[in-house]
């Protein structure tokens, strides 16, 4: 546990500007208008013209029986086939995901604040506002921005609901982690993640002492709920379109690049080369993703090694698993010819750990001082080099190096809220 100092000078890392709600509505406010500015400037491309001819049908019957033919569960092209009715114009049929992908932003940015304090968040929230792959599927007429919303929010009641003991908070998790399942098939690994980080919250001794046992057993049956849910789309949808070959036929048409294929691929050059593309992808330029990457890397290995309690009852080890652990399970993933891993759209939920985690790089500098900090400084000067208007999705090939810090003692972080 960290001395009554070690917390003042914590808190005296941040800002006055850190804490001042006009610098926080302000950055919403230009990440909302770039969204705005973005939807209304471009036509549908022709994914986001099949969803929307796939949700114009006479009834919700037909409509469903539209979204199996995708591979996609059926949620959004419900909700379109609903929305299209106020509206057609690209930029109102685009304006829910405006709203989730800005929604998402905000939600990441309050689960960070509670993590960590008011300056990490606000790095988080810029770094997720202003990310070119964020913006762009923010505005685009498909599932991912919801996807986004649904699985930051329900990581956000999680954490809440544990901290809180509120039974309501832990119904308001399930349900976000329920619509995440019924809106891209992305949130099944979400769910694996967030599910083990759940127990790690229950088992650990900190929340498990002041956790009444209700807690723990209404979160158990939203669990076994979030089964049944992938159950009846495995029945219903996924084994359908397996099928059919259609994800064979992804897997070695557009997205072979993201797909290990043994008689072709080295595994460690694919490794190495889709986690490069990932970082690209996120940043839109190879040197900010190479930076990026680093970073990351440093923070996992900061929080891994450290043993700071955080004042949600979350020990830093368990941050590193929830930021870590979803980028070696989509790996897993893509190794085993079951979901892409690289520098595409398929990824994008990545972001809800990549980009945090990049945040949270600057507490090692907060806490001890180390050398840490000086690996952050190419990051403001790098950003502005990325390209605008966003273009394709990228192709990265660069290298990067391992960033190493010091064993530092226990000690706890308190956020200001």
């Amino acid at each position: 546990m960290a001395s009554s100092a070690q917390t003042d000078a914590l808190a005296q890392e941040i800002p006055p500007w850190a804490s001042s709600r006009g610098v926080l509505f302000s950055l919403i406010g230009l990440g909302l208008l770039v969204r705005l500015g973005w939807a209304a400037s471009v036509f549908l491309n022709p994914d986001e013209a099949l969803h929307y001819l796939l949700s114009l049908q006479p009834d919700l019957r037909a409509t469903y029986h539209a979204t199996l033919t995708t591979a996609h569960p059926p949620l959004y092209i419900v909700l379109l086939h609903y929305w299209g009715y106020l509206g057609s114009s690209e930029l109102f049929l685009r304006l829910p995901s405006v709203l989730a992908g800005t929604g998402f932003c905000w939600m990441l940015y309050y689960w960070l604040k509670r993590v960590t304090n008011q300056t990490t968040a606000l790095l988080g929230l810029m770094l997720l506002l202003f990310s070119p792959a964020l913006t762009l599927v923010s505005t685009e007429l498909r599932q991912y921005a919801l996807l986004l919303f649904f699985c930051a929010s329900a990581l956000y009641w999680l954490d809440r609901s544990m901290a809180d003991n509120s039974p309501a908070m832990m119904l308001a998790s399930a349900l976000f982690l329920w619509l995440a399942l019924l809106t891209h098939y992305s949130a099944l690994l979400f769910a694996f993640t967030l599910g083990i980080y759940g127990l790690l919250g229950m088992g650990s001794s900190n929340i498990r002492a002041r956790t009444p046992p209700s807690i723990a057993v209404l979160w158990s049956a939203t669990q076994v709920v979030a089964l049944a849910i992938t159950a009846i789309l495995f029945k219903t949808h996924i084994s359908k379109i397996r099928s059919r070959g259609m994800p064979t036929a992804i897997a070695d048409s557009y997205l072979r690049g993201s797909i290990f294929h043994p008689a072709e691929d080295h595994l460690a050059s694919f490794v190495f080369r889709t986690t490069i593309r990932l970082f690209h992808y996120l940043f839109s330029q190879e040197t900010v993703g190479i930076v990026g990457l680093l970073l990351f890397g440093a923070a996992i290995y900061w929080l891994a090694r450290t043993r700071i309690q955080f004042h949600h009852g979350r020990s830093s080890p368990q941050l590193a698993f929830l930021l870590g652990f979803p980028l070696l399970t989509n790996c897993l993933a893509a190794i085993g010819g079951f979901y892409p891993y690289g520098g595409n759209r398929h990824n994008s939920y990545l972001t809800i750990f990549v980009l945090p985690a990049i945040a949270i790089a600057h507490l090692d500098r907060a806490c001890n001082g180390s050398e840490l900090a000086s690996h952050l400084q190419p990051v403001p000067r790098a950003y502005r080099t990325i390209h605008w208007p966003l273009g394709p999705e990228p192709e990265a090939n660069a290298s990067g190096h391992q960033l190493a810090s010091a064993r530092r003692p226990a000690r706890r972080i308190h956020s200001h809220r």
